[in-house]
């Protein structure tokens, strides 16, 4: 048995590597690999602080929509940065918020496939007075 297997695997492989198909399929699963190893989407990364003491702002929040829908989004950490991935390549509107400060919204952000967008974001904190 072990003798049936063996030849019918040296002929198999014999076969195969010496035809024209075996070429082509190899050259194709190289090109596959090389097309979705490129990235098809963008990263958005930033700080949020405050506009007059520049100080980092915890757990704001960031949210990309497009044509009025969520494209994504992100919470800020202890030390105001903030990561939005992965990103369609395309154009953006940019909304940080957070109780207390003003919300900011950026209209026109494009994002591009491949590349990493940096945008920090100042807030002006809300001045309210109680009568």
């Amino acid at each position: 048995m072990e003798q049936i297997f063996s030849i019918f695997r040296d002929r198999f492989i014999n076969d195969f590597s010496n035809t024209r198909l075996s070429k082509i399929l190899l050259v194709l699963g190289f090109a596959v690999c090389l097309v979705d190893g490129f990235g098809q989407y963008g990263i958005m990364k930033g700080k949020i602080f405050d506009k007059s003491t520049k100080e980092p702002i915890p757990f704001a929040n960031i949210v990309l929509e497009a044509g009025g829908k969520l494209a994504g989004g992100a919470t800020s950490d202890f030390d105001g940065n903030y990561v939005i991935k992965p990103i369609t390549p395309g154009t953006y509107d940019m909304k940080a918020t957070f109780i207390g400060y003003k919300s900011v919204l950026v209209k026109g952000m494009v994002i591009n496939a491949d590349q990493i967008r940096f945008y920090d974001i100042e807030m002006e904190p809300t001045i309210e007075t109680l009568e």
